[in-house]
């Protein structure tokens, strides 16, 4: 390869880093959930995750929040062993995942207020909804 061609493909793979990066204005919908120590086994290839219930669920050990589709992040949690609670999540029959709540935010009308819009209220209203259960549960 030339000296040319490499500089074209660091330009060419640049260019494309550029396109990755650019926010897609789109509906986002935030979840706030939690992991709570069960002793019933679960079936965890059902996609449906029970909203909190504290007549059969124990109380959580763990709150988090994200806008990404939640077994997505609960894989994150079971793979990657960075955190504390992520370490100790060892296996699905330990901890049953559980959902609080949801809410969408509705795509911008303009592409250029989607961070303003959608993604700064999204954040503020995750953070504001996961400080409140980390202290109710004490988590």
């Amino acid at each position: 390869m030339t000296s040319n061609d490499l500089k074209r493909k660091r330009d060419d793979d640049m260019e494309q880093e550029k396109k990755d990066n650019v926010l897609q204005n789109k509906d986002e919908t935030c979840t706030i959930y939690a992991y709570c120590p069960t002793k019933t086994p679960k079936d965890w290839h059902k996609k449906e995750i029970p909203y909190y219930d504290p007549t059969i669920h124990e109380n959580p050990a763990y709150v988090g929040l994200t806008i990404r589709e939640v077994l997505k992040r609960d894989g994150q949690h079971f793979y990657d062993n960075k955190t504390k609670f992520d370490q100790e999540y060892t296996s699905r029959s330990v901890y049953q995942l559980v959902l609080f709540e949801t809410k969408t935010f509705p795509k911008a009308a303009n592409d250029k207020d989607y961070k303003k819009e959608i993604l700064e209220p999204a954040a503020k209203w995750m953070d504001e909804r996961e400080v409140y259960y980390i202290k109710l549960y004490d988590t």
